[in-house]
């Protein structure tokens, strides 16, 4: 397509008048830019992901469950949800790790309800089903649903499993696709993510003791392990990397240990003779 004739096109002759350009000004344009269109299959997969509607699984062979229970979808974090839903009463949930739900699931042959999705507001594509029919009653409407608590309890996320009933329903309240895709997306896969050539020195980095500050401030200096809390004894709290691995500063690795607990880890014997002296 070409661009329009500005001869002959009014809003710009309104401006040009308002300027005070007079009408035998000489202007130069060039109007012969060639654009070429481009349209989108409707159902593409791209388009699919964009707006949000769940992309049917075409293989359980994709769908990858990595080391920390979280799942894949050809190499990319994703959540899991049922697209074509009963009840407009019921809240479904959306799974992002391989909790104890989508194993049973799994088990009984159901797993192929779920369709994949990368929407991060929480609010999912769904189709409304009559009961007795099966029949769609409404398609494609937005709905909200809420995390998965199996979810939470597999991932141990912010601590899930280690708190009280109160808190648990915080976390579950307070729970962000975007926060958590932030977090685990930068997560090492089931291979190794370096080799002998690229991997980096496994040393703390530059700016660890900040790091370790904010992350024992978000987890309230409350030691992970046994909770107790050192608000005013913060020096008796320590930041646990996982994995072992100093660089891997990803918060799913990172834990917040009093010192008693942190020398109980694996690996960490030389760290009680430490604490002794």
């Amino acid at each position: 397509m070409k661009l329009i004739d500005f001869n002959e096109f009014i809003p710009f002759e309104t401006i040009r008048t308002k300027l005070g350009i007079p009408k035998n000004c000489d202007i130069t344009y060039d109007s012969s830019t060639e654009f070429q269109e481009v349209e989108f299959e409707k159902n593409s997969e791209w388009v699919k992901r964009l707006i949000g509607e769940g992309q049917d699984i075409k293989s359980l062979d994709e769908l990858t469950v990595n080391r920390d229970k979280t799942l894949e979808y050809r190499g990319k974090k994703i959540i899991l949800y049922i697209r074509d839903q009963y009840s407009y009463k019921t809240q479904y949930k959306y799974h992002v790790a391989w909790c104890e739900t989508l194993q049973k699931m799994s088990l009984s042959k159901r797993l192929n309800r779920y369709v994949v999705s990368r929407r991060t507001d929480g609010t999912f594509i769904a189709n409304i089903l009559d009961k007795e029919t099966h029949k769609p009653i409404e398609e494609n409407i937005e709905r909200k649903l809420g995390i998965c608590k199996n979810c939470l309890k597999t991932l141990n996320y912010n601590g899930y499993t280690d708190v009280i009933q109160i808190q648990k329903n915080k976390i579950y309240k307070a729970f962000n696709i975007k926060e958590f895709l932030n977090q685990y997306d930068t997560e090492f896969k089931q291979i190794p993510k370096y080799t002998d050539l690229t991997s980096p020195l496994n040393e703390y980095a530059d700016n660890w003791s900040e790091i370790a500050r904010d992350y024992k401030r978000y987890k309230n200096w409350t030691c992970e392990e046994c909770g107790e809390v050192f608000f005013n004894n913060p020096q008796m709290l320590d930041v646990h990397h996982i994995d072992g691995s100093k660089y891997n500063n990803s918060y799913s690795n990172l834990r917040v240990l009093c010192k008693k607990c942190h020398a109980k880890q694996p690996y960490h014997e030389h760290y009680k003779k430490l604490i002794k002296i």
